[in-house]
């Protein structure tokens, strides 16, 4: 075999090959934007939420500190938000693990909330079931390919 028959090999299969290539991508593409979809609503979803209920947080406010505290936290959630819902690399991983860990810490005190408030424990229970339909979004959007 010289270079001649190899190069015409390869002239003969330029046009399997390049479309296997372009198929790939777009196939990939094909597979997960109801995943993406589901997610960017999310991902909004958590962060509207987020806004709405910064009222009911700040009416008990002690002092200034715990305002501060509260706006600063409010700041950063809605920060990696943003970033999660343009797309920053590694920002919607971070945002998954944050409201994983938001839920932790709000179901186990979501039993308190209701014998004290039912207004606080309705509050917290949208609030969990948003950050939970985004982690499972966010999954399934990671397990389909992103």
């Amino acid at each position: 075999m010289n270079i001649e028959d190899a190069w015409d090999g390869h002239m003969r299969r330029a046009h399997l090959d390049a479309a296997q290539q372009l198929s790939a991508p777009a196939s990939r593409a094909h597979k997960a934007p109801l995943a993406h979809r589901a997610m960017q609503v999310s991902i909004a979803l958590v962060c509207a939420w987020s806004i709405v209920e910064t009222h009911w947080e700040l009416l008990p406010a002690d002092g200034l500190t715990r305002v501060i505290a509260l706006l600063l936290a409010k700041c950063l959630l809605l920060g990696v938000g943003a970033a999660a819902f343009f797309g920053v690399r590694y920002a919607r991983a971070a945002f998954a693990f944050l409201c994983a860990a938001s839920v932790f810490a709000l179901a186990s005190a979501l039993p308190f909330e209701y014998a004290i408030a039912h207004e606080l424990f309705a509050l917290s229970l949208v609030e969990c079931l948003c950050k939970i339909a985004l982690v499972a979004s966010y999954a399934t959007w990671y397990i389909k390919g992103h």
